[in-house]
């Protein structure tokens, strides 16, 4: 509604001019009301948007303490722990001096955030009023994270719920650099080969190496007596807010160059090649692929190559195929953009994994089917029966009844052979998005 002052100041209408002056003054009030609310919802979401923030930041803490002058002491009667078959001793304590928010000798269980495949999530910890002795004062080292590992010998757990947390732990303390000198210290000792669950935690190394990290990582109470630390970090969460950054810190520690998609001849195929859960006919999937227009095209098996090599391979991929398995993890070193093609058989109890994994890192996924998939005894034999072979008696029962777990499969450890109606329509719409990126 439009009000014209000047009408109302040149009527002679006495009644209409207080009407209009009554109307004006509702319409100042309605518009001032309307600007302060407003005004306040703009404040009010600004303010719900700072608590948000807040407590995005704390949360994601959760479960990280960092202390001052730590140091590893002797444990004058070592504590048995025995826990799903893992029997050790812990010879030594963990010590802090100087905190005056605990009594003096008082010990706690400090419980901290860690995968679900870890075996413990606390550490038990002693507090002394004073301060270091000075003498050792001269001995102290930088910087340690005390963390939990899973099982480090299925390199998609132990990039994700390891090395990932770890990477941001070390990235938020400041120490991600040259010279850092950081230590790795966990609490339960490293399991052999024979084990059934983990591998030996040297196997991804080269991984760690990336957080600049002093020679020994190993469990805390294997240190030489009275070893300080001026900061020591318990814990770890992931706390990325852009989860490639840790893909380009890998990749730039080695010195590998991102390839970019500069033209069609520079598009690679790459096809994980396996001893168990093999693609039968590889050769004829990659012809596949060449008929669709890629021109440079491998299979690759990663066994007993070095970190660096296999990250080399990766990283001038652009569209990387295997079946459903942890090897795939791979595949978030390829270029931003690349495509990982699963394959699998869920009508086989066996169905696909990393749609919610890779696109984190800027990968494209592609679900493929396949229905021709042939049992392999030999590899479920000797990969779940540690080398006892399948009867022919058994065979039939295996077939019909559901597996007991994700390892007692027989699907798990299958063969397969890729039709061309498989796969054909996924190797062009890669082909194609790949195409449109130059």
């Amino acid at each position: 509604m439009r009000v014209d002052i000047r009408t109302i100041l040149n009527t002679k209408d006495t009644k209409g001019l207080k009407l209009s002056i009554l109307i004006c003054t509702v319409l100042i009030m309605l518009s001032i009301y309307y600007l302060e609310q407003r005004a306040e919802i703009q404040a009010t979401s600004h303010i719900i948007y700072q608590q948000k923030a807040e407590f995005r930041v704390i949360k994601l803490m959760n479960g990280v303490h960092t202390f001052s002058n730590v140091c590893i002491e002797e444990l004058i009667t070592p504590k048995l722990e025995n826990r799903l078959r893992l029997i050790f001793n812990e010879t030594k304590k963990i010590v802090i001096y100087g905190n005056n928010n605990q009594d003096d000798g008082a010990r706690i269980t400090l419980r901290v955030a860690g995968s679900p495949n870890t075996l413990w999530n606390h550490w038990e910890i002693h507090f002394i009023r004073k301060f270091p002795p000075s003498e050792r004062l001269r001995y102290f080292r930088d910087t340690a994270f005390f963390v939990e590992p899973t099982c480090p010998g299925n390199f998609h757990h132990f990039f994700i719920d390891e090395f990932i947390p770890l990477y941001s732990v070390v990235a938020l303390s400041n120490r991600l650099h040259p010279g850092a000198r950081n230590q790795i210290l966990y609490r339960t000792p490293q399991v052999g080969l024979d084990d059934d669950r983990c591998y030996s935690r040297r196997t991804y190394e080269g991984f760690l190496r990336t957080l600049y990290i002093d020679d020994f990582h190993d469990v805390f109470y294997n240190l030489p007596n009275n070893t300080c630390f001026r900061q020591a970090v318990f814990g770890s969460t992931p706390l990325l807010f852009r989860q490639r950054d840790v893909i380009d810190h890998v990749l730039s520690y080695y010195n590998l160059t991102k390839h970019s998609h500069r033209n069609a001849n520079n598009l690679y195929v790459t096809i994980l090649g396996r001893r168990d859960r093999r693609i039968i006919n590889a050769e004829e999937v990659l012809s596949f692929a060449k008929e669709v227009g890629f021109q440079n095209l491998r299979i690759v098996d990663f066994s007993g190559k070095s970190i660096r090599s296999q990250l080399e391979t990766m990283s001038t991929s652009n569209v990387f195929m295997g079946i459903q398995g942890a090897g795939l993890q791979w595949s978030i070193f390829m270029p931003e953009s690349s495509y990982l093609i699963e394959l699998a058989w869920p009508q086989k109890h066996w169905g696909f994994y990393y749609a919610s994994f890779v696109p984190r890192f800027g990968i494209t996924w592609r679900a493929v089917g396949v229905q021709n998939v042939r049992l392999n005894w030999t590899s479920y034999a000797n990969n779940v029966r540690r080398g006892v072979p399948v009867s022919e008696v058994e065979k039939p029962m295996l077939i019909k009844t559901h597996p007991r777990d994700a390892t007692d499969n027989i699907w798990k450890w299958s063969d397969v052979i890729v039709q061309r109606s498989d796969i054909f329509e996924t190797l062009q719409i890669a082909h194609n998005g790949l195409k449109s990126l130059q």
